[in-house]
């Protein structure tokens, strides 16, 4: 389950980037405008950064994919691995099974060699029998025979019966051998299974850890008082402690403010992309321009830019209004 919920999880991830390379699709360079200075373009500056923004959208859309493939593919070894676990579990109860017939059989055998050993007796026994009355009593003799030929009889068909016995021993000996195969291919798989959880867990920690490391830093940046502690805790869940006057306690998120609960989006989006596409160089915000005041709004730009190569913000033009470039490159 827990894996099931990590799989889910970077399905959710993927969604969100996919989100945002379609908002960059619709976003402001087809408007013209330079979203961040509000200045017009010329058209040779708007052509190139239609074409190199093209480019890194490709490339964006690309890796997206990926990602969503080695999701995919860790989700279906995953249900391979507990079918192929459940298959070992059944194998190994025949195991139990076929010992159990083993050491019956086995039991039949020693039964049967002993009654052999008997009727051996008997047969030495008889023959003897037989040396000493033959000259004297003819129908002693014939019924002493036909006994005798029916001990023999007894005998013939008990060895057959061993032989059948030994064949199957054998015929079990090639199943044991196939079982003890499907043995350690379970502990592969048992090993296997343990291997993919360890690594979907260290990215979860990963992105958990960077988070951790940044967001107080942020907060701290953009002015945001009285937050003693805010956290991703071990069960992936934001945790938020603040302080007022004498009183700390946890904090609902639902009770923050705009500029609060979109600091702790921006970071969570941010870890993210720092861990599973560090090499990506552009970061988008979309519409975030009204819930920061200046002041923030520029400081977190500051922040992010030191991170990042490129940081894309859009927002809406006012309605009715001309649209113009604003400023150009």
């Amino acid at each position: 389950n827990d894996v099931e919920k990590e799989i889910d999880y970077y399905e959710r991830l993927l969604k969100e980037l996919k989100d945002l390379s379609v908002d960059w699709k619709t976003g402001g360079i087809k408007s013209g405008m330079c979203k961040t200075c509000q200045r017009p373009f010329s058209e040779s500056q708007r052509q190139k950064l239609e074409n190199e923004h093209r480019k890194e959208l490709r490339v964006r859309e690309k890796e997206i994919g990926q990602l969503k493939l080695k999701g995919d593919g860790l989700k279906g070894d995953l249900e391979d691995l507990d079918q192929e676990i459940d298959s070992y579990v059944d194998k190994k109860q025949e195991v139990g099974s076929l010992n159990t017939g083993v050491a019956r059989a086995e039991n039949e055998i020693k039964r049967c060699q002993k009654e052999i050993t008997e009727l051996t007796k008997t047969k030495t026994a008889i023959s003897k029998e037989i040396a000493r009355i033959e000259t004297n009593i003819d129908k002693d003799k014939l019924r002493l025979m036909k006994r005798f030929s029916e001990i023999e009889g007894e005998i013939k068909k008990l060895e057959g019966g061993i032989e059948n016995i030994k064949e199957r021993i054998e015929d079990m000996s090639d199943v044991k051998a196939t079982l003890e195969k499907f043995r350690k291919q379970g502990e592969f798989l048992e090993r296997q299974k343990t291997y993919l959880t360890g690594r979907i867990n260290e990215m979860k920690h990963s992105v958990r850890k960077r988070f951790n490391e940044n967001i107080k830093e942020v907060y701290k940046l953009l002015g945001f008082r009285d937050f003693q502690e805010i956290e991703i805790d071990d069960m992936f869940r934001i945790i938020v402690i603040r302080q007022r006057g004498s009183q700390v306690k946890t904090q609902d998120l639902n009770r923050l403010s705009t500029s609060e609960r979109l600091t702790l989006g921006v970071i969570t989006m941010f870890a993210g992309m720092k861990e599973y596409i560090p090499d990506f160089p552009i970061f988008i915000l979309d519409e975030i321009t009204t819930s920061y005041d200046p002041v923030r709004f520029k400081k977190i730009i500051n922040y992010l830019n030191e991170n990042v190569p490129y940081v894309i913000v859009t927002t809406l033009a006012p309605q009715g209004e001309t649209l113009k470039v604003e400023h150009s490159i």
